[in-house]
């Protein structure tokens, strides 16, 4: 809900980039974009490292019937 919130302050921050405001709530309007697009770009952060740390767990994991492992079946047959 927030990042939809966060969308839908910078569309309406956009449209009214041409109109006349008052400089203090302009100034104000301008901060709040600022926090909502820090606030979108650190959500976007967070979900890639939680990819990224879902696929190294999955690939660390121990599994015989994936194929993601395949690289990792022939290490072990050499060792052995």
């Amino acid at each position: 809900m927030a990042i939809h919130a966060s969308l839908v302050r910078i569309f309406v921050f956009a449209s009214s980039h041409g109109k006349m405001a008052h400089l203090q709530s302009r100034v104000a309007m301008e901060i709040e974009m600022r926090a909502d697009v820090g606030y979108l770009i650190l959500m976007f952060v967070i979900g890639a490292l939680a990819v990224t740390a879902f696929f190294v767990f999955r690939a660390l994991s121990p599994g015989e019937r994936r194929s993601f492992h395949y690289r990792f079946e022939d290490e072990d047959k050499r060792k052995k």
